[in-house]
């Protein structure tokens, strides 16, 4: 049995059209029914953002190339949300497809040797790599669940089956990062080797920028490398135990960044914390953080206030002043480098605002240092 406001479009031939009638008025119609989508005359957006909000997707996100009218037979994506049947008419009957992800997993999947994935070869198979049933079976997921992703009848899949999927069909990391691209998904990423993270390729990058402030962030923002402009801007992280080089730990904990920092200390730290949360979710579960977080949360109210308070940041939204006890204020904007050869790693770049008296400073420091080193060896 059709609820209401389906059976009424099964009319017979040569009764109005309900959007017409007396009952409903066009207007009114028009209010109930999301600009009468089911009229004849309703475009493709129309039934596109009736979709979309039904799937809880967002407009800009869904082309309307990707609507398919699903085969006779079978239940349309917007009624079978409903926990209902497709009407005769079918006039809301459109699917949200994703024809990108279903092309790249079919061409992947022929790809496969079965003799790679452990399953018997043979000159019986009709199609070049895996089965779809193989793949469902070994991903652990159902035939028809992979079959719809194939034919891009399912739009996106969660992290899980994702991972599943790209390690049956023995994906590349880049291919493996493409699929979850492919199905919108945000790819948690691995727990980086605790080992030395910074190989020769990174410091000569690093090496590149000159006199210009840059370093080397790890997860939970622990201070894996950076240079000489880098240690008079801040801190010099080298004569630090390992476990304290940390920027958030640095910021909150160590006088000395109070006093680089000055009046926008409560600002720089709020950022750092924010940007810290955004790396807890991008690396669930790794070792530093619960490390990181106890002992700030023990030690600095100011922490513990801003972790309760969930604050989120990425830590580049302004212009960041920072004050030398022996040169004054100097401005900064900072950008952040992802690394290819090894995303778990970023490079932040602090571009000074005046890049001739930043350097002319710089300059000084290391004439001052020079000379206190010579002084100490006569």
């Amino acid at each position: 049995m059709w609820p209401a406001w389906c059976r009424q479009f099964d009319r017979p031939r040569g009764q109005p059209a309900p959007w017409r009638s007396a009952r409903f008025g066009r207007l009114g119609r028009r209010r109930r029914m999301g600009a009468c989508v089911t009229s004849p005359s309703a475009t493709l957006g129309d039934r596109r953002n009736l979709l979309v909000k039904s799937a809880s997707l967002s407009t800009s996100s869904v082309a309307p190339a990707v609507l398919r009218q699903p085969p006779v037979g079978a239940t349309c994506q917007a009624h079978h949300d409903l926990g209902i049947g497709c009407p005769p008419s079918r006039n809301l009957c459109w699917v949200i497809r994703n024809e990108a992800l279903a092309a790249f997993l079919r061409d992947r999947r022929s790809r496969v040797e079965p003799r790679r994935v452990g399953l018997p070869g043979g000159h019986r198979r009709r199609v070049p790599g895996l089965r779809r049933e193989e793949v469902a079976q070994l991903a652990g997921v159902s035939v028809d669940y992979y079959a719809r992703l194939e034919q891009g009848r399912q739009p996106t899949a969660s992290p899980g089956v994702l991972s599943s999927v790209a390690r049956t069909l023995c994906l590349t990391d880049d291919e493996r990062r493409h699929l979850f691209a492919l199905a919108r998904v945000a790819e948690q990423r691995p727990v980086a080797d605790p080992g030395d993270p910074v190989n020769d390729r990174v410091r000569q990058l690093v090496a590149a920028f000159g006199d210009t402030p840059a370093g080397v962030l790890q997860p939970m923002l622990d201070v894996a490398y950076f240079n000489a402009a880098a240690a008079f801007l801040y801190a010099d992280f080298a004569t630090m135990p390992a476990r304290h080089r940390n920027a958030v730990r640095w910021t909150m904990l160590a006088p000395e960044a109070r006093e680089r920092w000055g009046a926008e200390w409560a600002g720089a730290a709020a950022d750092l914390v924010g940007l810290l949360r955004l790396h807890a979710g991008q690396y669930p579960g790794h070792p530093r953080l619960a490390e990181i977080t106890n002992e700030l949360s023990e030690r600095s109210p100011e922490f513990r206030q801003l972790w309760h308070d969930q604050t989120v940041s990425t830590w580049q939204h302004h212009v960041k002043t920072l004050r030398h006890p022996a040169f004054g204020e100097m401005s900064f904007t900072n950008e952040f480098l992802t690394l290819q050869s090894a995303p778990h790693l970023s490079i932040v770049v602090m571009a000074p605002a005046e890049p001739q008296r930043f350097a002319a400073a710089l300059s000084a420091s290391r004439s001052v240092a020079a000379a206190a080193r010579d002084g100490a060896f006569s």
